[in-house]
């Protein structure tokens, strides 16, 4: 054999054995998992580590309801303007029709009313009552 073939045999033994403690390594942490991970300081983790989820949840939440009560506070906006709007023209119709000038006409139109005489017309005085 030569020089190279020995060297290569060497290094491949080397590597065989650097393999078999990866692997021996592995197995022992493998073994080894059931007995570390149930400490105190795994459980403090997860504990944090469940708050903070809870925590950024209640974040979410919290935020898709405030959205949700602003999008609802716009529509009762929007819906008040409409209402007012409403209100200004009812207001409107209201005094277009209790316009003395139409009420006078259409009692005289429909009911055949007429203005009384100023010779017809008494003064009635209250005594305070």
């Amino acid at each position: 054999m030569s020089g190279k073939d020995e060297a290569s045999v060497g290094s491949g033994e080397s590597r065989l054995k650097k393999l078999q403690h990866k692997i021996k390594v592995v197995w022992q942490i493998e073994l080894d998992f059931p007995k570390s991970v149930f400490n105190f300081q795994t459980l403090v983790v997860l504990l944090l580590l469940g708050v903070l989820i809870g925590s950024a949840l209640s974040v979410v939440y919290s935020s898709h309801y405030s959205r949700a009560l602003f999008h609802e506070l716009k529509l009762q906006k929007q819906y008040r303007d409409n209402l007012e709007t409403e209100w200004g023209q009812l207001l409107l119709e209201q005094s277009a029709l209790s316009a003395h000038t139409r009420v006078e006409r259409s009692a005289q139109q429909y009911l055949n009313m007429s203005s009384p005489d100023s010779k017809n017309i008494k003064l009635v005085i209250s005594n305070g009552r």
